[in-house]
């Protein structure tokens, strides 16, 4: 009975966990699967079995192709630029001063406002006749409401949401760096542009792979700031797939296709993972 005990203990002290992952993760998702499959009435109810007729239905729609289109663009301008511009930062925080720590925490602002307070305070930036970014640089845009700078607007907000934990990140991965390889380099005397390309950015690989998932996934999913800000317009510039499977489960109440739009993000996004670790077994270097 004792032996009995310790093997299932483990598991009791999981079991909250599972159940909660259950309730709120596996059973709506597994839900989600199979309402994709049936026409479901305004009420949320499954009516009829439906076969692939809402994924037809889905990819026959021009918004759809729309809404990705922008989560691709959005996803192309947010993941290297965050990555990129929290790297420099990692890097000149490398080299120590007795600034440091003003502009170590300045660097980390970011992490302290939420993304709907951010984007209040970008949208008081972005405003076309009051706004600092307009008046510094002598422009005349109306930033959030114009079709060609919605969506570059918004991804200029969720970078600068996203810069503090990547910059923290990377700058704990370089400062855990080998000290002897890099005094190797020194003494071999590479300079600093290629003792980063040849040695630092090899060894922090792992970080840089780690970071460029998260960003994938967090870009592929965008909507907070869509909701806030312009829910979807000017014109649909704004609109990304998961806005749009808001939009008709919502507002429009087409649950079927708000089902199958979920199902295909989904997939979308398992697709980008597994080439994402396709790619990291070529471009990913472990110590």
């Amino acid at each position: 009975m004792k032996k009995l005990t310790k093997k299932i203990e483990p598991y009791l002290f999981l079991l909250p966990a599972l159940i909660l992952l259950g309730l709120f993760v596996y059973y709506p998702f597994g839900k989600t699967v199979i309402g994709s499959f049936f026409l479901i009435d305004r009420y949320g109810k499954f009516s009829s079995f439906a076969g692939l007729k809402n994924y037809i239905r889905l990819f026959s729609d021009e918004g759809f192709y729309r809404a990705l289109f922008n989560t691709l663009k959005h996803l192309v301008m947010m993941v290297p630029s965050t990555i990129g511009l929290s790297l420099l930062l990692a890097l000149i925080s490398d080299k120590k001063s007795r600034f440091s720590r003003i502009y170590e925490t300045l660097f980390c602002l970011s992490m302290a406002v939420s993304t709907a307070v951010a984007g209040k305070i970008f949208q008081m930036l972005f405003n076309p006749s009051l706004g600092i970014i307009n008046s510094v640089f002598g422009l005349n845009i109306s930033w959030l409401t114009d079709k060609t700078y919605a969506l570059p607007a918004l991804t200029v907000i969720l970078i600068w949401t996203e810069l503090g934990f990547s910059y923290i990140y990377l700058t704990a991965a370089i400062r855990n760096l080998p000290a002897d390889v890099l005094e190797s380099a020194d003494v071999e005397g590479a300079g600093r542009l290629q003792k980063t390309w040849k040695i630092i950015l090899p060894l922090i690989s792992p970080s840089l792979f780690y970071l460029f998932c998260t960003l994938s996934v967090s870009s592929m999913i965008m909507v907070r700031l869509v909701l806030i800000l312009t829910q979807g317009g000017p014109a649909g510039s704004t609109e990304t797939l998961i806005y749009r499977m808001y939009n008709m489960a919502y507002n429009n109440s087409n649950y079927s296709s708000a089902y199958a739009l979920g199902v295909v993000v989904f997939v979308m996004v398992l697709g980008l993972m597994i080439l994402n670790f396709r790619m990291e077994k070529r471009s990913v270097f472990y110590e």
